[in-house]
């Protein structure tokens, strides 16, 4: 007799039906597993390796399109171009601009980057990086671009010695300044051999180039210094050497005449020229005359406050924000923006030991507060958010 709730396949004496159903069973829940990781597969494609060796490396959204042949980096055309461009644009410094890889850092030939972006961004890397590229003014009267330590044609050291002592013979009849023709003669056999090295050449143009202003001055119908700095200029040196070289020729010669509108005018600071008086004093003198529209006032004011000299280059450069550490964009030089001398441990980012004043405008009671070297000063931060309250 069965009992009317036994299953009658359990009732099987060798347990065949039994094995039957449970094998039933168990194929469903496999297949229904599969069925499940198949659905997680269509929804989370993330989790397959394949999935990301075909994104881009920059955005990891986009498919790639293309891998560059030197690092095997792999990037989407949009990312790339736009990477590339952003680094176009932000080497307008003097010196020459790499394009590197955006992961590995890797230095990626113009020949290859080249072919990804439009001819436009090549043509002002082209313009912006070259090796010998001469730093330029704009005119203030006409807005012409102007660029005073241009190398025409190489010149030769032989033609800076012929002239050198064709000069020194018109000076023996004088008697004047025996101290700077000794330092002419001095130097003479020096571009007669060519005998200096990247880092000498930059000593010699100085003293030539003083011991004739110094002359010059009893002296003005014989050669000009500036004929002489302009040969030297044209020497063959490395493009490290001669960015160098300009940036002490402009120190020397801070004047410039505008090819379109004759208008002579500083490289220093951009502004008519103003002999006698330094770039500071020279608008300082305009605001405090009011010797100018008042927007010409303002933009004055303004750079009294947020722009310094560079001490290497001698060009005004600006800064608005930031700690004390700068580097100069044309230079590179790096220095304290508060005491202007070389970056040290002894300048502080916030509070430099070197200078009796601050760049931060804090209340007295905050102004003794010692930061540590590389972290902010949280009281003057607070001091300057909330003046009214106490730290």
């Amino acid at each position: 007799m069965v009992h009317p709730h036994t299953n009658a396949a359990s009732s099987s004496p060798n347990g065949g039906a039994a094995t039957t159903t449970t094998t039933t069973l168990t194929s469903a829940t496999e297949e229904q597993d599969r069925h499940y990781q198949d659905d997680e597969d269509e929804d989370d494609p993330q989790d397959n390796m394949e999935y990301w060796l075909q994104r881009c490396s920059i955005c990891f959204e986009a498919q790639l399109d293309l891998c560059l042949d030197y690092c095997r980096d792999q990037y989407c055309l949009d990312c790339f171009r736009r990477y590339v461009t952003n680094v176009v644009t932000s080497s307008w410094g003097l010196s020459v601009t790499k394009i590197r890889c955006p992961v590995c850092q890797d230095h990626i030939p113009q020949s290859e980057w080249s072919k990804f972006v439009p001819k436009s961004v090549v043509d002002q890397y082209n313009r912006f990086n070259q090796p010998y590229r001469s730093f330029s003014r704009c005119c203030p009267g006409c807005e012409t671009e102007v660029m005073p330590c241009q190398r025409l044609q190489r010149s030769q050291p032989r033609r800076v010695h012929g002239l050198l002592k064709e000069y020194l013979h018109e000076c023996n009849e004088h008697h004047d300044h025996p101290r700077h023709r000794m330092l002419l003669r001095d130097v003479l056999p020096v571009y007669e051999r060519q005998e200096w090295s990247s880092h000498t050449l930059l000593d010699v143009y100085k003293r030539t180039i003083h011991a004739l202003k110094v002359l010059e001055r009893d002296h003005p119908s014989f050669i000009q210094p500036l004929v002489i700095a302009q040969h030297i200029l044209s020497f063959d040196m490395k493009p490290d050497t001669w960015r160098k070289l300009q940036f002490i020729h402009i120190g020397l010669f801070p004047e410039t005449n505008c090819p379109e509108c004759n208008m002579v005018f500083c490289l220093q600071c951009g502004n008519q020229h103003h002999p006698g008086s330094t770039c500071e004093q020279y608008m300082q003198n305009v605001v405090d005359h009011h010797a100018a529209p008042v927007e010409v006032i303002e933009t004055f004011q303004w750079q009294l406050k947020n722009s310094r000299r560079c001490p290497s280059c001698s060009i005004m450069i600006q800064r608005d924000e930031g700690c004390n550490k700068v580097d100069c964009s044309l230079c590179g030089y790096c220095f304290c923006w508060a005491c202007l001398s070389q970056w040290s441990d002894k300048c502080g980012f916030y509070h430099c030991s070197r200078s009796p004043t601050t760049t931060s405008d804090v209340s007295p009671e905050h102004s003794n507060a010692k930061t540590e070297l590389g972290v902010p000063n949280v009281s003057s931060i607070q001091a300057r958010l909330y003046p009214g309250i106490n730290a």
